[in-house]
């Protein structure tokens, strides 16, 4: 009885089934895992969730062309499914008066979707493949995004001048540029009279869609700091 049931083509099609799973779910969290550790909010788990989604979408097509057989679309649910993974990329799109967050992250939601669709189609090599290639940009092996930023960024000094609680506010400044998308490359501390706090040099790359004007006024918002300006280089 067990031996002809691990010959059954069905038992066979669950080995195959199990199998399709296991790969998709290491692809698909890999991807997950990348966007988690960059502090995005969608992480591993939607990745994975999405990844095997699309995988029983494709095993379900091919599952019932294989039992009913005829000139059924098997990749009709593929299309609708893929439409409807834009919705959810979307949602993870931010924009402010700055920048734009969150397209890699929608991309990488879009990306998870068709290799859960590849993997349950059994094109296993280009899938794995495909990750590789993912993983590695969005680690940026490459240092792609390093020649980017020197071609494309310019140098900008800011002076600051702080009365007090010198330590805390100077993290507050970093923060914010950080935040803001700015890539601080030195800071330079002068010291002032007794009792008249510190004065801060700050050398920041910015980037193309960044206004060096709404930075000073977010480091001139925090507290402490008394006087902001734009050193010219």
């Amino acid at each position: 009885m067990i031996s002809e049931f691990i010959n059954s083509e069905t038992f066979k099609v669950s080995i195959v089934i199990i199998f399709k799973i296991i790969v998709c779910v290491i692809l698909v969290g890999s991807i997950g895992y990348n966007r988690e550790k960059k502090g995005m909010v969608v992480g591993i788990r939607t990745h994975v969730m999405v990844g095997l989604v699309g995988l029983l979408i494709q095993i379900t097509s091919l599952e019932y062309y294989r039992i009913n057989g005829g000139d059924n679309d098997v990749f009709r649910l593929d299309g609708q499914y893929i439409s409807g993974i834009g919705f959810l990329g979307a949602g993870t799109i931010l924009k402010d008066k700055r920048s734009v967050k969150g397209l890699t992250t929608a991309a990488s939601i879009c990306l998870v979707a068709i290799i859960g669709l590849a993997v349950g189609s059994g094109i296993y090599l280009a899938s794995i493949l495909v990750t590789l290639v993912a993983y590695a940009f969005l680690n940026d092996i490459f240092r792609i995004k390093n020649l980017i930023t020197i071609s494309r960024n310019s140098h900008a000094h800011i002076e600051v001048r702080i009365s007090e609680n010198i330590s805390v506010t100077v993290e507050a400044i970093k923060d914010m540029i950080r935040n803001v998308g700015g890539d601080i490359v030195s800071i330079e501390m002068q010291k002032r009279s007794k009792g008249e706090g510190v004065r801060l040099r700050f050398k920041i790359n910015l980037d193309d869609e960044l206004d060096i004007s709404d930075i000073l006024t977010d480091i001139m918002c925090i507290n402490e700091v008394e006087k902001v300006d734009l050193i010219e280089h």
